[in-house]
């Protein structure tokens, strides 16, 4: 049986290819050591210098794996080693200290590597750089090599980069970057996921010329190069040279070095993430907190979890004094009762947004029109957050009421200034017929009467002369009575409007030369619709004389249910709607049907003429049937 190694002949390394540290192996080796065949916990403490809470926790590890026994008393816990523990103790010196530092190299690597781990893990008040190149050193004197370092080349970079370097002292460092096209048969086969273990130049295919041009001028011995298997934007490459054949085995350890390679990749990746969420919360901070515009984060209850200065300077409060309150409270009663249907669908899913305009209450007691967003921001997990922006609007709408009140003053003054127009039209119409026109109907007979005086005297000369004046006075009556109808049509006074427009149409047929097609429409409407219809054809007709050189004009007047419609339409030139001005006739023609409800419609293009369309919603029981005349 051989014979077990005293505690003092045995390494840590000896006693942790046996599965024990080196405290668990002291421990061992000291109770083995003892004259007696147990001892006390209290006894053992005070030989291997640990704490006693230290030393219970040991034994307990010890006491699971079968390596000691415990016995309590009353007065105090006694510990015996068990044949396992001696046996592990003989193994143990069996194994040569240079073997034992060999097996012991994986082993310690996968610790450093745990470790490394958990100090990435809570690497918050540490800088990252710090905790990288201490591992690094540690793995450098582990692995006895003279260089460690790490590398990154991104997908579109063309070197790659050193960011975190060590080595052992009196060797140079690693190059600050390296060019692809320096050494492109190790690029292509890193970028494939491959891992280069050189133990010198000739190592390199016989291919790779500049490669091996390139690790001779660097005089290396021995080199690992690893890459990452887990970056997303770039490569991380985790280099280990040395210039001896001491370090000729770190070849063996490609699992433990490609570990670490990507806990480096992981860390730096998620602190340029960590980074890219800090500078993007600073500026979204920036902005909530500089926005000209009032922002509110509620949650869905409508409780506001964030203001900004905007929101609080519109409503006179402070952010404390909003934090917490809900939206209804700053709201008018009236806007809230519209907003809370609006509110309810976007919590249901069923509109992922909606704009109001609606009137805040300020601390003052003052109204604040605001024009508000309000959207919906769902969280994996968690409530989702109402997002309000909101803007002020009270000099807006201020104004716009002011607009709004003076096109109400300028419509009742377009309404009354047509009202008087039409009554002086009525009255200068009967002016004419009942006074002017009458006279020169007498004017006219008394001529007749002395011309026939003067034939019946021999006086021809003269009787010519008075002839010419008859004439004349008959033209000027029939003027005068023409300018009184255009004025004011008695038919359409009287017999109603089918009457009036086919008088207008033989009036305009008649001066102008232009066919006139005139629709059938036996029916009467009230007085008011039928004198702006034909107020609406008159200028429609005007226009079509002065400016369409038209040689057809087709005027239709129907109804379809409670719907008039008067259309007129040309066979003239035509022009674009969109870059012609509109005159004052079109401007008089929609005034008039805005007057009693109805609306004009204008087509009209180059070359094609024009329609225009005047419809008024007429109630059936305000039209009445009658005979075209």
């Amino acid at each position: 049986m051989p014979r077990m190694a005293p505690a003092s002949r045995l390494t840590p390394n000896q006693l942790m290819i046996m599965g024990l540290d080196p405290e668990q192996g002291k421990l061992l080796a000291t109770l083995s050591a003892l004259p007696k065949a147990s001892t006390s916990q209290v006894d053992l403490a005070t030989k291997i210098r640990l704490r006693g809470d230290r030393v219970a926790g040991l034994l307990r590890d010890l006491r699971h794996r079968g390596l000691v026994h415990t016995y309590t008393t009353s007065r105090y816990t006694r510990v015996e080693i068990t044949p396992a523990g001696r046996s592990i103790l003989t193994s143990a010196g069996t194994v040569s200290p240079s073997a034992a530092d060999m097996l012991a190299k994986p082993y310690l690597l996968e610790k450093l590597i745990s470790q490394f781990s958990t100090e990435l893990a809570s690497s918050e008040p540490e800088p990252l750089g710090a905790i990288i190149e201490r591992a690094m050193r540690r793995a450098l004197k582990l692995l006895g090599a003279d260089r460690l370092c790490w590398y990154v080349k991104y997908k579109d970079s063309k070197s790659m980069d050193r960011i975190y370097s060590v080595h052992r002292q009196g060797t140079k460092e690693s190059p600050p970057s390296v060019q692809v096209e320096q050494i492109p048969y190790s690029f292509r086969y890193l970028e494939q996921g491959g891992s280069l273990v050189l133990h010198g130049p000739d190592d390199v295919p016989p291919e790779a010329k500049l490669d091996r041009d390139f690790f001779r001028k660097s005089a290396i011995d021995t080199l690992v190069l690893i890459p990452s298997s887990c970056g997303t934007n770039a490569l991380g490459i985790l280099g280990v040279a040395a210039q001896s054949k001491r370090a000729a085995r770190i070849g063996e350890y490609l699992g433990q070095l490609s570990m670490m390679n990507n806990l480096i990749v992981t860390a730096v990746e998620r602190q340029i993430v960590r980074k890219w969420l800090a500078d993007s919360e600073q500026r979204f901070r920036a902005l909530f907190h500089a926005a000209p515009v009032g922002i509110a984060l509620e949650d869905s209850g409508g409780a506001l979890l964030f203001v900004n200065p905007s929101f609080c300077n519109m409503l006179g409060y402070t952010a404390e004094e909003l934090r917490g309150m809900r939206c209804t409270q700053l709201s008018h009663p009236e806007d809230v009762k519209v907003e809370s249907v609006l509110f309810k669908k976007l919590m249901a899913g069923e509109i992922p947004s909606y704009v109001i305009e609606k009137r805040f209450l300020r601390k003052d007691g003052h109204e604040v029109w605001s024009r508000v967003h309000i959207s919906l921001q769902k969280n994996d997990g968690a409530s989702p957050l109402v997002i309000g922006m909101t803007e002020d609007i009270t000099e807006q709408k201020a104004t716009t009421e002011e607009l709004h009140q003076a096109e109400a003053e300028l419509h009742q003054l377009a309404h009354r200034l047509i009202q008087v127009q039409d009554e002086e039209r009525r009255r200068i119409s009967r002016e004419l017929h009942d006074d002017l026109g009458q006279r020169l109907s007498l004017f006219a007979i008394e001529l007749d009467l002395l011309k026939k005086s003067l034939a019946a005297l021999g006086h021809h000369r003269e009787e010519k002369q008075v002839s010419d004046l008859h004439l004349q006075a008959d033209e000027l009556t029939r003027d005068v009575h023409e300018l009184s109808h255009e004025l004011h049509s008695g038919k359409l006074q009287h017999v109603g409007l089918r009457a009036a427009l086919q008088d207008l149409c033989k009036h305009v047929s008649v001066r102008h030369q232009v066919d006139m097609d005139l629709g059938e429409s036996p029916f009467r409407l009230p007085p008011e619709l039928e004198l702006c219809l034909f107020r609406v054809a008159q200028e429609a007709l005007n226009n079509v004389i002065k400016h369409s050189n038209a040689k057809h004009v087709a005027v239709k007047l129907g109804i379809a249910g409670e719907m008039v419609q008067l259309q007129i339409r040309d066979s003239g030139t035509g022009f674009d709607p969109s870059t012609s001005f509109s005159g004052i006739g079109i401007v008089s023609m929609r005034e008039r049907l805005r007057m009693i409800g109805g609306n004009l419609v204008l087509r009209s293009s180059c070359g094609s003429g024009t329609e225009v369309i005047a419809e008024v919603a007429v109630p059936a029981q305000a039209i009445s049937s009658g005979t075209a005349a």
